[in-house]
Formats: C-alpha cells, structure tokens, sequence
C-alpha cells in the first residue's frame, strides 16, 4: 500500500541532510531579525558562563562558521573548528564532527553551539567532543528547546521540508541522560528567548510581557533555547611504576598499566 506524502513526511522527519546542505538555511535564520536577537540573548548569557571558567584552550563548534562566542573567554588559548568550509574559513581549522584533529584530554572548555539539533550523529559528537576535553574540564552546549515556541515551529516546520527546520531537538533533560552515560556531570542549565518568534508588531507587546514574566523563574517550558554546562568527571587513570627490591628477584615480571583513555585514531 503506497503511504500518503503526509505520513512519509512523518517519517523522513528524523532523517537529517548533512549540515552543508543546510548551511545557507542557518545563516539565513540566524541573520534575520528574529536570529540576531536570538543570538545577541545566547551571548550575553555565555559571556556571563565564560566569566567563570578558566584554562589555557578552550575549543569552539557552532553551526554558524564565521561566528564567535568567546570573546569574554578567559581562556589564554581561544579557537573554532568549522564543520562546513565556507567562504569566511580562511586560516580556519576544518574537521569532521567524529574525527577532530585534536590530542585526548587537551581542552580546558568546549563550546558546542547548536550542533546537537542539526548533527546526523549527536552522539558521536559528544563522544568527540569528551574525549579532547581534559578530565575537571567544562563543556557548554546550546541548543534549540523543543518545549519552547521555536521547538513547535520545528515540528511542524519539518513537514514543509525547509532546510533549517530538517533538526533533531534534545530537551536539556535528555541530553542530560546522555551526558551522564559518557561521565559528563551537569553544572547548570539556563535558559532564555521567551519571546514569540514573530515580526508582527501587533503582538510584540503580549511577547514582552511574557517575557518579563518568565524570564527571572528560567522555566523550560516556553524558552527558545537552553544553555547547559556539563564537567568532565572521567579520572584520568595514572600508569604505576612497578616497585623495585633491593634483593634481585629470580625472576621480574613488568606491572600491568592501568587502563587509560582510548585515543581514536584521525583519518
């Protein structure tokens, strides 16, 4: 029985296109009216996080290449990695999301900026995106909240099959699953954009009320997007050196190693 183009939108809706063919979509949202205040609310929020967190490197992945969100950053050692070349990447590291060409355990802070909601493969992102941060190290994900006025318009945006609505929501408490099984702790969630994403004057009004209303209780129900820290708790295990005695042994037999990170190897 052939299936109506409603019920195969229905169940296309999961399978994402790869991030560079949505690429023009992204920077067309993010640079509308509605997109630069959506941006202009998330850094000011990670400007306040960014405060509090110190290292030497700290690692940027963000669905927009020529954008950045670090400039309040502490961190002595600030880059991006772009996972879609583009014509601003010049001098830019480019990299696949499951293969970054970074050493185990070498990053302070991580910023991973939308991926999640667009990545074919959210969990091999993480995956990578834990390994390369050092243990007590910090990462800070942003993405879009399906609880929120943007997370319906997702919804039902997907079955028009434009580019930018072709994403994947994850409420922050199911990431926060997720987090957990790659010994990743959460720190803090917050969240923002209670605004209706809409043009029309008409209705500003009843947006900024209600966004005057939730915006000190940082409700999830309602945000447009959320902001979660989460820290590295994977103990880093130390290789023992095996014990020496002044009486040569008759025979020696080299300690084992304890078992350290596993480092994946870059193509």
């Amino acid at each position: 029985m052939k299936k109506n183009s409603l019920t195969q939108q229905l169940l296309n809706r999961h399978q994402l296109k790869a991030l560079s063919e949505r690429q023009d979509a992204l920077q067309q949202w993010f640079g509308s009216e509605v997109g630069q205040t959506f941006l202009g609310e998330q850094q000011r929020m990670l400007n306040d996080q960014l405060e509090t967190l110190f290292g030497y490197h700290l690692m940027q992945l963000s669905v927009l290449p020529d954008i950045c969100l670090y400039d309040n950053s502490r961190a002595q050692h600030s880059f991006s990695i772009e996972l879609v070349p583009s014509a601003a990447s010049t001098g830019a590291v480019i990299a696949h999301e499951a293969h970054l060409p970074i050493e185990n355990d070498a990053l302070d802070i991580a910023i991973v900026h939308h991926l999640l909601d667009f990545s074919p493969s959210p969990h091999e992102l993480l995956k990578e995106v834990q390994r390369v941060t050092r243990p007590g190290g910090h990462i800070l994900i942003m993405g879009f909240n399906p609880l929120g006025a943007l997370g319906a318009m997702s919804f039902f945006g997907n079955l028009s099959g434009h580019a930018f609505w072709n994403n994947r929501l994850l409420s922050a408490r199911r990431l926060a699953d997720w987090l957990t099984l790659l010994d990743l702790s959460v720190q803090q969630v917050n969240y923002g954009y209670y605004r209706l994403p809409i043009k029309t004057h008409l209705l500003r009004g009843v947006s900024s009320r209600l966004e005057q209303l939730l915006q000190k209780r940082q409700p999830s129900l309602g945000a447009g997007f959320y902001s979660l820290l989460a820290k590295n708790e994977y103990a880093a295990l130390t290789p023992h050196k095996p014990r020496w005695h002044k009486q040569r042994p008759m025979m020696l037999s080299p300690s084992p190693y304890s078992p350290s990170k596993s480092s994946k190897t870059i193509h």
